[in-house]
């Protein structure tokens, strides 16, 4: 599950109905399924935490990612004789993050690390708790992690009257590249069968890049496992009373089963049609005209000296999967180290967070401004990443089929051609091409003779003496 959230301090508690399902993951991507669901009734501040239980209780193995944005540093008082003595539960939570905004108020924050450490303490008390003082997750807090994401808006700490003014200046681009970074980690590590995308909490533009995240970072996520995913999206009905009956929705359901070749070629195709003038960030603000260059200086190289080599072999094994050529895509790739462009792929995302940390933070007053200068193009960024790691799947699993010595059996050949996704006029122009070898090899075998062929022997003799 992944899941946006704004502040909880401000949230209801309420009666959340939801479609409960059993057995596996098998026809959750058909809309019927939910309706044919039965209704669970959770009492819960959190829709999140609603449907993390219900699954679980059904058998389900659940992880919860949570994400809220860095403004979080900065709540407003929770005006605690406003909460129903009986909801034990969020009064005490209100107490415990009052406790902390007065903590904040007293002391401004030094730097950006300071200002992400609030947001991480704010959050993790209402998903885990604190002491006693139990969260949203109580009993499932090893089934859940929350992160911390560059938000922009403006925020009062402790309120408008008596509080300090937040102010967040930037880009929703920072927030886009390291979120959908973090889900498709997630995935990889965790991999699942199915994933939730829960956007009931989710403030201004964090749904929107939270769903353009998962809607990317399931596809390649299937490519680079090789299997199927159910990507669903829920929503609940709008909270405005107390213990109130809301029901949570599926707003979207699909299945996604990803071929590695197929992305591979779909974004080489965007970045030579960007004439290799990919962007991959943008300056917000240039005082200091030499000063961003330095600031990007490290990850700029990075990227100059990995697009050349892994650009110009990812063409040719674009070409060569477009046109059936999949003996010379399979040499081609023999040629690269898997291991090595893991390492690149999470070098750039390395190099990518150290930036994002560099926000600059100024106080004067009761004004605090928490900036960025620069905004990241997050697809142009992530496409490299992905292509990185696409290309490593698809050379390992070509080294397989190749031996030591660098020849290939025609069995495997066609195995490997089914297993990445040939098809159309491609795989016709393949299976002629595998046609036309045996062909040949079986005429070179009724000149020289069987005893001839106990040895590996390199297509181009085969070739030479039928020539002859």
């Amino acid at each position: 599950m992944v899941g946006v959230w704004g502040f909880p301090g401000n949230w209801c508690r309420a009666r959340y109905l939801v479609p409960t399902p059993s057995g596996g993951v098998g026809g959750w991507h058909k809309a019927v399924y939910w309706f044919k669901c039965p209704l669970r009734e959770y009492l819960s501040h959190s829709t999140t935490s609603a449907i993390a239980r219900a699954l679980v209780e059904a058998g389900f193995e659940v992880r919860v990612v949570v994400f809220g944005l860095d403004t979080l540093a900065s709540p407003g008082k929770v005006r605690i004789e406003q909460i129903p003595e009986y909801d034990v539960k969020r009064r005490r939570l209100a107490e415990k993050v009052n406790v902390l905004i007065d903590e904040f108020l007293g002391h401004d924050p030094k730097n950006y690390e300071e200002v992400l450490k609030r947001g991480e303490r704010v959050l993790n008390l209402f998903l885990k708790g604190e002491g006693e003082v139990k969260g949203y997750f109580e009993g499932l807090e090893d089934n859940v992690e929350g992160y911390i994401l560059p938000g922009v808006a403006n925020f009062y700490l402790g309120g408008r009257v008596t509080g300090k003014l937040y102010r967040y200046v930037g880009s929703p681009m920072n927030t886009l590249v390291a979120l959908e970074y973090i889900v498709f980690k997630k995935l990889l590590d965790y991999k699942p069968d199915a994933v939730i995308l829960d956007i009931s909490h989710g403030i201004n533009y964090l749904p929107t890049i939270a769903y353009h995240a998962l809607s990317r970072c399931v596809i390649y996520y299937s490519a680079l496992e090789d299997k199927e995913i159910v990507s669903l999206t829920v929503n609940s009905d709008p909270i405005i009373d107390y213990d109130q009956l809301s029901r949570i929705h599926i707003i979207e359901a699909r299945k996604v089963k990803a071929k590695c070749l197929e992305l591979l070629a779909e974004i080489i195709s965007e970045i030579i049609l960007s004439e290799g003038k990919v962007v991959l960030y943008h300056m917000l603000e240039r005082k200091h005209p030499s000063e961003p260059l330095r600031k990007f200086s490290d990850f700029m190289r990075k990227i100059v000296d990995l697009r050349g080599p892994y650009l110009t072999s990812a063409k040719s094994i674009r070409g060569a999967f477009q046109y059936g050529l999949v003996l010379y895509m399979v040499n081609e790739l023999a040629k690269l180290d898997p291991q090595r462009m893991e390492e690149d792929s999470k070098d750039i995302m390395e190099k990518v967070y150290s930036l994002l940390k560099q926000r600059s933070v100024k106080v004067k007053d009761k004004d605090i401004l928490i900036s960025y200068d620069f905004a990241f193009e997050a697809r142009n960024i992530l496409n490299i990443v992905y292509m990185l790691l696409l290309l490593s799947k698809v050379t390992v699993g070509c080294k397989k089929i190749v031996s030591s010595d660098g020849f290939v059996e025609l069995d495997q050949l066609e195995k490997y051609a089914k297993t990445i996704g040939i098809s159309g006029p491609a795989l016709t122009l393949f299976e002629r091409e595998v046609s036309d070898i045996k062909k040949r090899i079986k005429a070179y075998k009724s000149i020289v003779g069987g005893a001839r062929l106990r040895e590996p022997r390199l297509y181009f003799e085969v070739h030479y003496v039928l020539e002859q």
